[in-house]
């Protein structure tokens, strides 16, 4: 009776043992007290924050930069335009002064003095132009002055004594139907004659 009591023990205790080997953590668990609860804040939102609105500049169309333009202005077709001839034809050079210079207007400006002389071939010929003393008048002439020389374009001169030029009052520089002069001089058996002067020289 003893030994079935006894072994009865030991069943129950192995028994005991094998449980508390499978499952320890339990009974661990079971042995410590839990924890007392503690009350945890209450969550709180995630505030919404607002940014101020921002202030977009508002982008307008650049206007086109300005422009210099340079404006020209024509005449119109109605304008009556005066034009004045102010190439030098003939001039006045050498112990003088000052040189002078006229545009051919200008000569023909002045008084016209009609003379016959004899032209290249020999012949009696009217002619009109200026004096050449009234040429003269326009400039002052050196003393030391004693002849006048007549040159063309091509470079021929022709050359009489200035006193004798000084004193006719029908040596002339004629006018051409082309254009230019011609060295007119009367008084003269034998006259030279010299076509297109330009320049007149006093040396």
């Amino acid at each position: 009776m003893f030994i079935r009591k006894h072994f009865g023990f030991s069943l129950l205790l192995v028994i005991v043992l094998l449980t508390a080997c499978a499952n320890p953590i339990s009974l661990l668990s079971k042995a410590q007290p839990s924890p007392a609860p503690t009350e945890s804040a209450p969550a709180v939102a995630n505030p919404t924050i607002e940014s101020a609105p921002t202030s977009v500049p508002q982008v307008t169309e650049a206007s086109a930069a300005t422009v210099p333009v340079e404006i020209t202005s024509t005449l119109s077709s109605t304008s009556t335009l005066t034009s004045t001839d102010t190439t030098p034809a003939l001039s006045i050079t050498g112990k003088v002064q000052s040189p002078v210079s006229w545009s051919l207007d200008e000569i023909k400006s002045m008084p016209i003095v009609n003379a016959n002389a004899k032209n290249a071939k020999g012949k009696v010929e009217a002619f009109s132009g200026v004096a050449i003393v009234d040429l003269l008048k326009n400039v002052v002439i050196l003393p030391e002055a004693k002849d006048i020389g007549f040159l063309n374009s091509s470079g021929k001169r022709v050359s009489y004594s200035l006193a004798y030029i000084q004193s006719c009052p029908t040596c002339l520089l004629a006018y051409k139907n082309k254009g230019g002069f011609v060295l007119v001089v009367t008084g003269v058996a034998q006259p030279m004659a010299i076509n297109g002067v330009k320049e007149i020289q006093i040396y």
